[in-house]
């Protein structure tokens, strides 16, 4: 991970500490990084940056990642800001820019929905494509997720997301989509700590990616 990146994250994040607001800065390892469907590289490394707090009767996020495999790097920058309009309904906007090795900057701005029904927590974001970086103009996901609380701070996330792309990323394909199946445990380790173990697979049946499980782990520390 290139060091004055890192140390921009670090250094956003002690400042975050003094101020009003709940952040989180976790670091994470996985086998392989799967982007939206698409294998990116293996071995993937990442330091993410996150902050939220409300405004004006708004809820507003953002968000600062850098992660890497043996072939390229990323930078992702975010912010958005959601309403709720019920006990369970919420929706949310926001802009996004990503910038991976390969492909240059993506701009996108979404517009999302989520809420929970019998105990699962259920989304559905789209992506608007703002620029040429990619041939791709849009793409959505939807997803589902139940969380299961075990009992001393231990708990496990079942998660299915489908996502299609209206054009793969190359331009070589139209209406390609995949789905991913993830299961998480997630351990409290105190002081604002927490631990996560998981286990993702993906089914694709698209030219531009292949079925693939994925293992991974992360270290949060909230403040």
């Amino acid at each position: 991970m290139d060091l004055k990146k890192t140390l921009l994250l670090v250094g956003l994040s002690s400042g975050l500490a003094n101020a009003d607001i709940e952040s989180a800065l976790t670091a994470s390892y996985g086998s392989e990084y799967i982007y939206r469907g698409v294998n990116v590289g293996d071995d993937h490394v990442s330091l993410n940056l996150t902050a939220s707090g409300e405004a004006a009767g708004l809820t507003w996020n953002a968000g600062l990642l850098h992660g890497s495999t043996e072939t390229t790097d990323e930078t992702r920058m975010m912010l958005g800001v959601s309403k709720s309009l019920s006990d369970s309904l919420s929706v949310n906007v926001g802009m996004m820019n990503t910038s991976l090795l390969a492909a240059g900057d993506l701009r996108e701005v979404y517009a999302g929905v989520s809420t929970a029904l019998a105990g699962i927590d259920l989304s559905g974001t789209v992506f608007f494509n703002q620029n040429d970086a990619l041939a791709t103009d849009s793409y959505y996901e939807l997803s589902a997720s139940y969380h299961h609380c075990m009992g001393d701070g231990l708990g496990a996330t079942l998660a299915v997301s489908y996502g299609n792309w209206d054009e793969d990323p190359s331009g070589a394909n139209e209406d390609v989509d995949a789905l991913a199946i993830s299961l998480t445990l997630n351990k409290d380790l105190g002081g604002g700590l927490e631990g996560s173990l998981g286990v993702t697979h993906q089914i694709s049946d698209t030219p531009i990616s292949e079925d693939e499980t994925v293992v991974g782990a992360s270290v949060t520390f909230s403040f």
